[in-house]
């Protein structure tokens, strides 16, 4: 039963709120790197061809980006196997203190890699929720004794 200033919450619940705050963690990486940087066009000014087994692949380049800051030119690689072609231009975003910490601006470039790397936390996240906390469980968090968790079968609630 619950008591005044308790909360009670299943392990979807729980699940949603780890993955909410795993994902607006990596996202808060990125606008504090946006907030700190600067925004340019760069050009692609050449595919470099990487070689696999000492073998040029013509299925495997990266594109080099060129940019001007502070009125010094930059050079930087794309991601591998992006989708820029020979002259296009890009919108750039560089650290404003580091212009060689370039970035492309772009969902491929800028946000997908920070959206790859929250897929293992939420893994472990996952794991942890569905295998240590039964489908008909509830956590009862008391807001007054924040740190004190106790756990409660659905079955024996009132």
């Amino acid at each position: 039963m619950k008591k005044t200033g308790e909360i009670s919450i299943n392990r979807k619940h729980l699940f949603g709120i780890g993955f909410t705050v795993i994902v607006l963690i990596a996202l808060t990486n990125r606008l504090n790197f946006i907030l700190k940087s600067n925004f340019t066009q760069g050009v692609v000014v050449s595919i470099k061809k990487l070689s696999v087994d000492g073998k040029i692949d013509e299925t495997n380049t990266v594109p080099v980006i060129r940019f001007v800051a502070n009125g010094n030119t930059f050079y930087f690689d794309a991601l591998k196997n992006s989708h820029y072609k020979y002259g296009e231009t890009v919108r750039v975003v560089y650290h404003k203190s580091n212009p060689a910490k370039a970035k492309i601006f772009g969902f491929e470039d800028f946000i997908y890699p920070v959206l790859l790397y929250c897929i293992v936390p939420i893994m472990i996240l996952g794991a942890a929720v569905f295998s240590f906390i039964k489908p008909k469980d509830k956590l009862l968090i008391n807001l007054k004794k924040i740190f004190f968790i106790n756990r409660v079968n659905k079955d024996m609630e009132g």
